[in-house]
């Protein structure tokens, strides 16, 4: 029985690490969107960028719902917070 929660346990962290990796990768590619959009002023690419958007808006209420469920987090730092942790 152990080793079955061992094993749940287990793939909810490696979830939760995949989870986090995701959003941070969607952070840093943000930027880059808006970039696209200054440079192709296309009717059908704005659409596609907003549908991204939206995308990620959705993805992130989602996984900001699961950790605030899940393990009571109000708010997930930023590397902003964790530089001012640091000093």
């Amino acid at each position: 029985m152990d080793t079955d929660r061992e094993q749940v346990a287990a793939a909810r962290q490696k979830l939760e690490v995949e989870l986090t990796a995701q959003l941070e990768d969607m952070k840093e590619r943000l930027p880059d969107l808006m970039v696209y959009q200054r440079i192709y002023k296309n009717e059908d690419l704005g659409r596609k960028i907003a549908a991204v958007y939206k995308g990620i808006v959705h993805f992130s209420r989602e996984a900001t719902r699961y950790f605030v469920e899940n393990h009571g987090i109000s708010k997930i730092p930023s590397k902003r917070d964790d530089r001012q942790l640091m000093s």
